[in-house]
């Protein structure tokens, strides 16, 4: 089965997913100005788009979506989608489309556009019961970090002691497990946040800049940061929505690289799979070197991604709604190693991988984050190409 946009023969999938991906991002509130427009664009083409819209983001149309979770049948729901959601023709009354999509939302994206294709023509097989409950086990990243100061002392950010708490030049939002820093105040101290595997968190910096860390990232920064220049050092993977500011450049510094900008939207991986650092650029503009090569600068513009390899600078154009998928509450993969899938399964989910055997086939995938392994895998495994076993802390691939 090959659930890609082939003509006539099938409607345009690729628009719905677009459309899905959009109306998430609406929901956890993760769009750009770029994307908001693109959005209202849709809503506004048609009454029906609207009405939709408006089902989509009801609160108790993802409640039921939740409650009806367990029924979920990805081939009979990609079928759907490519029924229902042709854009090229009248879009059926919203009422008729509830019973289909309900089952589709799941926490805070109202559909999950599960799409797993494949170019040959494979019966599905049965995935075993006992896989299923037993990956189920394996809950998504939790919201947490770690807080360290100066002088070495490190916390858990929802444990911090009053102490701490009664002299902080931050606030903490456990409810949306935000840190968010007060302007700088003169007192400037460094301070470390830390996400560890199985979970991610967001900070907004002293001087109004929003970062998202991914699983196994961390940033560190002066507290104050009321300086002629914006410094922070990170690992891992994080995303910058910087806050302008024609006076003050932003720095952001690794071992690996240099990223410098005014008021921008990026995304640095220093734990991509094949170990090459990459800066991907949504919005604005940024100047890039190597640590180990400074007198090599590149600016890109957005859509643009700079991957460095043996000091070099190479740019390319990669699907940004892959590249941002983390950020936005998704996996996605497009011809990807079960080596490739699996080390963002280990980060997420806090687990041990084991190979049995080696796998050679390529897997193409895009679900949603927030739900347990089973979600993710039992997609693969009805590929009948691999197959997962749950054992001693450990997710066993097999073929």
């Amino acid at each position: 089965m090959h659930f890609g946009n082939n003509g006539d023969e099938h409607p345009p999938l690729d628009k719905a997913q677009r459309i899905a991906y959009l109306i998430a991002g609406y929901v956890r509130n993760t769009l750009s100005e770029k994307e908001r427009d693109e959005l209202d664009v849709w809503i506004c083409e048609k009454e029906a788009n609207e009405d939709t819209f408006l089902e989509l983001i009801d609160p108790k149309f993802q409640q039921q979506g939740l409650e009806e979770r367990h029924t979920y049948n990805s081939s009979l729901a990609i079928e759907k989608i490519r029924e229902k959601l042709q854009f090229h023709q009248p879009v059926t009354p919203v009422k008729s489309i509830r019973k289909w999509l309900a089952p589709l939302a799941a926490a805070a994206i109202l559909i999950i556009a599960v799409m797993l294709y494949w170019i040959n023509n494979k019966e599905v097989p049965v995935v075993s019961n006992d896989a299923t409950t037993q990956l189920a086990s394996l809950l998504p990243a939790e919201q947490k970090a770690t807080f360290s100061t100066q002088d070495g002392a490190v916390y858990a950010l929802d444990q911090l002691p009053e102490q701490i708490l009664a002299r902080a030049d931050f606030e903490l939002d456990t409810n949306n497990h935000f840190i968010r820093y007060k302007p700088g105040s003169g007192n400037a101290e460094m301070h470390t946040i830390s996400v560890p595997r199985g979970a991610q968190y967001q900070v907004q910096l002293p001087d109004g800049s929003l970062v998202w860390l991914n699983a196994e990232s961390s940033i560190q920064f002066q507290s104050g940061m009321n300086k002629q220049e914006r410094v922070v050092m990170v690992t891992g993977e994080l995303f910058f929505d910087v806050k302008k500011d024609p006076l003050r450049k932003f720095i952001v510094r690794s071992n690996a690289l240099q990223v410098e900008v005014l008021g921008t939207r990026f995304n640095v991986n220093l734990n991509a799979f094949d170990q090459l650092p990459k800066v991907f650029l949504q919005e604005g503009a940024i100047t890039l070197s190597s640590s180990n090569n400074p007198v090599v600068v590149k600016k890109l513009i957005p859509g643009e991604m700079v991957t460095i390899q043996n000091n070099k600078l190479n740019i390319t154009k990669p699907n940004e709604e892959q590249v941002l998928a983390w950020k936005n509450g998704w996996f996605e993969f497009s011809n990807a190693s079960i080596e490739e899938i699996m080390e963002e399964v280990k980060r997420w989910y806090n687990v041990d991988i084991q190979y049995e055997t080696k796998i050679n086939d390529r897997f193409t995938a895009s679900i949603e984050r927030n739900l347990p392994a089973a979600g993710l895998l039992d997609l693969l495994q009805m590929t009948g190409k691999v197959s997962f076993e749950y054992k001693d802390s450990k997710i066993i691939v097999k073929p």
